[in-house]
């Protein structure tokens, strides 16, 4: 099990961004989570979730679908899991020679 969630947050902007990271902070602390890494992306941010406990699969797609994650990128990772089981919950770093860069806030 993995101990991060990974959401993908397309054309959205800054601000709804940081509004949502401090909402999911404010519902899922006392749940374990420790801390959110918010990232700068080619079309918007990457919000990684990250835990002192293990992730259920279950809960990583709950809270994906939760948290408005990428519709397609769920879709991809369901179908993922489904065949190998693992390395489902993915943000790619670099895409369309586009690098992500970290957020400071």
């Amino acid at each position: 099990m993995i101990q991060r969630i990974g959401i993908d947050l397309d054309y959205t902007p800054l601000k709804d961004t940081l509004e949502l990271k401090d909402r999911i902070l404010k519902e899922q602390k006392a749940n374990g989570l420790t801390q959110i890494l918010v990232f700068q992306t080619k079309h918007g941010y990457h919000l990684e979730l990250i835990y002192n406990r293990p992730v259920t699969v279950e809960e990583n797609f709950r809270l994906r679908e939760k948290y408005r994650d990428c519709k397609k990128r769920m879709e991809f990772s369901k179908k993922r899991y489904e065949i190998i089981k693992n390395n489902y919950d993915i943000l790619f770093q670099i895409k369309e020679g586009f690098w992500r860069k970290r957020i400071w806030v």
